[in-house]
């Protein structure tokens, strides 16, 4: 069943697989699943300020762009969530 316009969410690797489900509103996975989402985004804020801290070159810096907007949009979708 899905829930709504839910797609499904990547939460990990189990035995050499991928890892997705289709969480309901408020439910355990879908905590599961926004923990997953806030920890990643943090890992590579702390890559990102890693790399920028050694003077990178602009195709460096462009490089993390992608993975950020990414990051910051599932957060987003985190906060949202929390506050509806």
């Amino acid at each position: 069943m899905i829930y709504g316009d839910d797609e499904p969410r990547y939460v990990g690797e189990s035995d050499g697989k991928s890892v997705y489900v289709v969480t309901a509103p408020g439910g355990t996975l879908e905590a599961l699943a926004d923990a997953r989402d806030i920890e990643s985004a943090h890992v590579l804020s702390a890559v990102v300020r890693a790399v920028l801290e050694g003077n990178p070159t602009p195709e460096e810096s462009a490089a993390f762009v992608g993975p950020l907007v990414d990051a910051l949009d599932r957060v987003i979708a985190v906060a949202v969530r929390g506050i509806e």
